[in-house]
């Protein structure tokens, strides 16, 4: 059964969901409405779940790119999880990574674990130094700063190939794009996006295109995405991973 890929991801803790992404399938211009066929099978699938079941579909845990953790295993068959993000980097390539989401969706399968409902299977694939999945099958993707240079048309192609990378190796979620801006007079101060090339561009102009062809290449790769992270991280001075340093303004 396929599950729709149109959800939120709330601002919960511990690595269980990335809190300030909003998932998605597509730029609002082309988001496609749900037809009554998906809907009533997905709202059949929520009345054969138990509360437990239910609660589990709001977590996202994490285990490591290259294999599927003994501590993964005991959260979805006693906590119900529903999600999984590959963390970590891999250099295996698509074949390898396709094992490991094989390996993730047979632990669904027990009607007492997630009451069949396979798992959305995401992994940080933004472009530049965020990309965790590499190796053959997977082409190199340039930095956010980069794919904003190129036309609207060219990201949406390139997009669609990485996304078809992603889907035929299981990968379900892709938690990208950044669509944080960074002004220029704070480029070289900030630390989480702008130091690293992770925005489109300076403009919002070019980051809301430029995003929603990212956004629209994957979803017609059948990939979801995620937008993050929130207003103002574009601003700070500090990495809010590890510092309490916020918006400036």
């Amino acid at each position: 059964m396929r599950r729709t890929r149109r959800l939120a991801a709330g601002p919960l803790t511990v690595a269980l969901l990335w809190g300030g992404c909003l998932t998605a399938s597509a730029h609002p211009s082309t988001a496609r409405p749900a037809s009554a066929t998906s809907t009533s099978r997905a709202e059949q699938a929520q009345a054969a779940m138990t509360r437990d079941q239910r609660i589990g579909q709001l977590f996202m845990v994490a285990t490591p790119a290259d294999t599927v953790s003994s501590g993964l295993r005991d959260v979805v068959a006693r906590q119900h999880v529903g999600n999984v993000i590959l963390m970590g980097r891999s250099t295996r390539g698509a074949d390898h990574i396709r094992s490991v989401t094989t390996a993730v969706q047979r632990l669904t399968e027990p009607s007492a674990a997630t009451a069949g409902v396979p798992a959305f299977v995401s992994a940080d694939q933004e472009g530049g130094q965020v990309q965790v999945l590499r190796g053959p099958g997977y082409s190199t993707m340039p930095t956010a700063l980069v794919q904003g240079t190129r036309s609207t048309s060219a990201l949406r192609a390139d997009a669609l190939r990485w996304g078809t990378q992603l889907s035929r190796s299981g990968v379900s979620t892709d938690l990208a794009p950044v669509l944080d801006t960074v002004p220029t007079a704070y480029k070289a101060t900030n630390e989480p996006i702008g130091r690293y090339d992770r925005e489109f561009g300076p403009l919002t102009t070019t980051v809301t295109a430029k995003g929603g062809a990212f956004r629209s290449g994957m979803d017609r790769a059948g990939v979801a995405t995620a937008v993050k992270h929130f207003p103002g991280l574009g601003r700070v001075r500090g990495n809010t991973d590890t510092t309490s340093g916020g918006p400036t303004r």
